[in-house]
């Protein structure tokens, strides 16, 4: 058998991996932007941004189900309205759909200005809090003897 030649101190220890620092700040990237995207406001709180989430959050849970309400709504007083025949109800049906149809459009603005305003303020607002949630530990352990071990740990907090 052939004697694997001993190696130094500086072979023996763990050297960090920097693949898994890229992967971690992406994995942060993906998954604030997914939730973000899903439902507005989730990717605040991920980031711990309570107050700026929860309010966004609120706002979603306001108009998005609202504006779906207001899709179906329009569209079966439309149904209604063309569908009508006798002429003295034809100004009333199509003045019900007339006002579904402006409400409708209401919600989906507002919904859509939400969602806007928070993918924007997730891509231009919020570095430090990505800073913050990519924070990796590095663990730095000799182990060549076996009856002396430290370890020490630090945090990185990575500007990009």
């Amino acid at each position: 058998k052939e004697e694997e030649p001993k190696k130094s101190v500086e072979e023996t220890a763990e050297k960090p991996d920097y693949n898994l620092l890229i992967s971690t700040k992406n994995d942060v990237y993906i998954n604030t932007f997914a939730r973000s995207v899903v439902f507005p406001g989730l990717g605040h709180l991920y980031l711990d941004k309570s107050t700026k989430g929860w309010v966004l959050t609120a706002l979603t849970a306001i108009t998005l189900p609202t504006m779906v309400y207001f899709i179906f709504d329009a569209s079966l007083k439309e149904k209604d309205y063309l569908n009508e025949i006798e002429p003295a109800l034809i100004e009333l049906k199509y003045s019900e759909y007339n006002s579904a149809y402006k409400t409708r459009n209401l919600f989906i603005a507002a919904f859509a200005v939400v969602w806007l305003y928070t993918q924007i303020d997730l891509l231009f607002n919020s570095s430090e809090a990505f800073m913050e949630k990519i924070k990796t530990e590095f663990v730095v352990s000799p182990g060549f003897f076996s009856d002396l071990s430290y370890v020490v740990t630090f945090r990185v907090a990575l500007p990009f």
